[in-house]
């Protein structure tokens, strides 16, 4: 029998925009099977819950690019940029990375809590110490202390002695290693915080003869929000 040649993926056809109607039509009946779930594991629970908040700021992005503010737009894309690069490292060891990622939220709270007393009110102080008793802080001290032996004992890169028991993104995207991720990171993530943090690039505005022009407005062409919205959200669904 003659030798077949290899076979060979076929190269991806350019994105057409008239298309995207269609792509997005088959996201919203893709995301339906995110309100059925069956037995599952801690982690499979943790990932339909990003399917659920994904879905929830897709939903958000597209209603917000028919509105009134292209910062909202914004807002909105970075998150769900963000959660197509977590996800993919939580999947990596998704019993240890999945207890840091929960140790990391006690260790917000734990903070929220110390602060407290220098850094509000006294009556909103008064309040947080209700919930923040030191039984309840000694619990979290605990709990982030046994996450953060645990991690460094595992060598997780980017969880040293302090700070955050999640890696910076920059680091999640050196242990994902892929494409998709390093794209998502460097080119998508980068540019959107610049409006989340009001970098100096970043506010709209520009300087003319005429003087300064302050674009705050309505999504021009929304297209390519669209587009990098649907990708993010079929990202997170498969």
């Amino acid at each position: 029998m003659p030798s077949q040649p290899p076979t060979t993926d076929p190269a991806p056809r350019a994105f057409d925009p008239a298309e995207l109607p269609e792509i997005e039509t088959r996201l919203e009946e893709l995301g339906q099977a995110l309100d059925f779930m069956g037995q599952s594991t801690p982690f499979g629970i943790v990932a339909l819950g990003f399917g659920h908040r994904a879905r929830s700021l897709w939903l958000g992005l597209r209603h917000a690019v028919a509105g009134p503010s292209h910062a909202s737009v914004q807002l909105i894309l970075r998150p769900l940029v963000e959660m197509t690069i977590l996800l993919p490292w939580l999947m990596k060891d998704p019993d240890l990375h999945l207890r840091l990622w929960h140790a990391e939220a006690q260790r917000q709270i734990l903070k929220l809590l110390q602060n407290a007393p220098t850094h509000t009110s006294p009556r909103r102080a008064g309040d947080i110490a209700k919930i923040g008793t030191p039984e309840r802080i000694a619990e979290l001290k605990q709990a982030v202390a046994k996450a953060r032996t645990e991690a460094n004992l595992a060598g997780v890169l980017g969880v040293g002695r302090g700070w955050s028991l999640v890696p910076s993104l920059a680091e999640v995207v050196r242990v994902v290693d892929t494409p998709a991720a390093r794209e998502a990171y460097g080119i998508a993530y980068n540019l959107l915080s610049g409006f989340t943090h009001s970098g100096a690039m970043d506010l709209g505005m520009s300087f003319t003869s005429a003087g300064v022009l302050l674009d705050d407005g309505p999504p021009g062409n929304a297209l390519g929000d669209r587009a990098l919205g649907a990708v993010s959200y079929a990202m997170i669904l498969e």
